[in-house]
């Protein structure tokens, strides 16, 4: 919730997006204070959320990023801060179970229905269902319908 309040300051403010969330880029203070790191590809946007450099961490990178690079792109356009949302629900799946299995079963996958049966699979055990559904909200493979920082954070509040 920490990182979500923080990304969507840089969102709504400052028009900035990280384009490098992964968990290597998180640091925890005393008090559970959570804080993104390396800004190296930070990104303020201008007249438009979109842009079509192509940055990241290829295992946190969204769908439309991720293809782009096997497919040896330069310029994928795409929505910065959805991408971003994106690379955060793939990093709090790592922490939820500190192995990358999860993201490497669902990363080729388009539909959301085999997606939620992995996840729900995988993490209800553990985790509650609310939990897991904001995930699948975060990691929709199709742009359009996955949250940006404004949606995220009201869902989280």
């Amino acid at each position: 919730k920490q990182l979500a309040s923080g990304l969507l300051y840089l969102q709504k403010e400052k028009k900035i997006a990280h384009r490098d969330i992964k968990p290597e880029n998180v640091i925890i203070f005393k008090n559970n204070i959570y804080k993104l790191a390396d800004f190296g590809e930070a990104k303020e946007t201008t007249n438009s959320d979109k842009l079509n450099t192509l940055r990241g961490t290829d295992t946190y990178m969204s769908p439309i990023l991720y293809r782009g690079l096997q497919m040896g792109q330069e310029d994928v356009i795409h929505d910065l801060y959805k991408s971003d949302v994106f690379s955060l629900g793939y990093s709090i799946l790592y922490a939820a179970s500190l192995t990358h299995e999860i993201i490497n079963e669902i990363r080729e996958l388009d539909n959301m229905d085999d997606i939620r049966r992995i996840l729900f699979k995988r993490m209800r055990p553990r985790y509650s269902e609310k939990f897991i559904n904001i995930i699948l909200k975060m990691i929709n493979p199709e742009e359009t319908k996955r949250l940006d920082f404004i949606e995220l954070n009201k869902l989280l509040n």
